[in-house]
């Protein structure tokens, strides 16, 4: 995120909170395909939930030094048979790609802030 300028990368990289952390992910489905690392949405947030503070810190640390850990943006691909198509086409399949959890929270907190502008979201 370096490469953002100071009143930007200030915009998306302040700290995190806690009650941010829980309403992303409200907006992520827990029934969602797995990435590679197998787990399930719900899984991943449930165990937020379990120590919603020490979480909020990891994903804080990501802000902090400006990464976006590599094995949250390794993707599985998985091919879907399009309906009524021979099998035997490889055009016969549609291509989606699976992320893990931990990157789709990280990229909807960044996406969130760059929609806001100025902050973190709070709850009505």
């Amino acid at each position: 995120m370096s490469h953002l300028g100071p009143l930007c990368h200030k915009t998306i990289t302040h700290s995190l909170t806690p009650e941010e952390l829980k309403m992303v992910l409200k907006d992520i489905s827990p029934n969602k395909a797995p990435g590679i690392d197998g787990l399930m949405h719900g899984v991943v947030g449930e165990m937020i939930l379990t120590d919603l503070v020490r979480f909020t810190n990891i994903f804080n640390t990501c802000f902090e030094r400006g990464i976006f850990p590599k094995c949250w943006k390794v993707t599985k691909v998985v091919l879907i048979p399009k309906e009524g198509k021979d099998l035997s086409q490889p055009s016969s399949y549609r291509p989606i790609c699976l992320l893990p959890t931990w990157g789709k929270i990280l990229d909807k907190v960044i996406t969130q802030r760059l929609r806001v502008g100025n902050g973190p979201k709070t709850s009505p």
